[in-house]
């Protein structure tokens, strides 16, 4: 009887751990993926590093801005070089929502103090060649709710 307990007990660490592992970001949480901005200009910074990618940016309204991009893994596995401090850019993102909000469904945000507005990266375009990452969109958004 003790060793069913024992496979039964290994088969669920065994299923637990081959289910993806998305749902740790609570992307829903923290950004606002019925609001989506456009910024055009000019990359100050990159930081290549995990869990993701950080990318200071100007606005040409000189405004500042921090975009919040996959993994440095997941890019390099993929070969995906960032643009570089200097290139202009297009950036599309979902801003982060209002500090309150976050703590409505988790309680325990402590956030510091935030220099610039963060934006979860969708899609980069560097205006001198073209290139340009995307990444898909989630098929359907409940807007309505908050």
């Amino acid at each position: 009887m003790k060793a069913a307990f024992l496979g039964i007990g290994a088969l669920a660490i065994v299923v637990a751990g081959s289910l993806p592992a998305g749902a740790h970001h609570s992307h829903p949480i923290f950004y606002d993926s019925c609001a989506t901005l456009t910024i055009e200009g000019q990359i100050d910074s990159v930081q290549w590093k995990n869990p993701h990618v950080l990318i200071d940016l100007i606005a040409d309204d000189g405004k500042a801005y921090r975009a919040e991009w996959t993994s440095a893994g997941i890019l390099d596995r993929t070969s995906v070089q960032p643009p570089k401090a200097g290139d202009r850019v297009v950036v599309r993102g979902n801003p982060m929502r209002d500090v309150e909000a976050i703590r409505e469904r988790f309680p325990s945000f402590e956030p510091g103090p935030r220099e610039k507005p963060v934006v979860d990266l969708i899609q980069i375009q560097r205006a001198s060649d073209g290139w340009s990452w995307g990444r898909a969109e989630p098929a359907s958004q409940d807007c309505g709710r908050r």
